[in-house]
């Protein structure tokens, strides 16, 4: 999945990107239903920690919302499909 498909899906989800983190480089967001929490990754498929940023974002991001992992990958990679 690619940093750009992983951004297309949170903000589907509400999940909005916050500025100061692509200075940097990475995918930074916040969602209003949970304050304090947020989810984040490299912009670049090339950072040696890409995988296992996008796979500690995802299982947060099912943890924070009650769902079981597998269902949050399978939307999203149903929602890359879906351009």
């Amino acid at each position: 999945m690619t940093p750009t498909d992983l951004r297309k899906y949170l903000e589907s989800q509400g999940w909005t990107v916050l500025e100061a983190g692509i200075k940097d480089r990475l995918y930074v967001f916040e969602h209003a239903d949970f304050p304090r929490r947020q989810l984040a990754y490299p912009m670049d498929m090339t950072a040696p920690d890409y995988g296992e940023s996008v796979g500690g974002a995802l299982l947060k991001l099912a943890d924070i919302t009650g769902q079981e992992i597998e269902s949050v990958i399978a939307e999203a990679i149903q929602a890359r499909g879906q351009k």
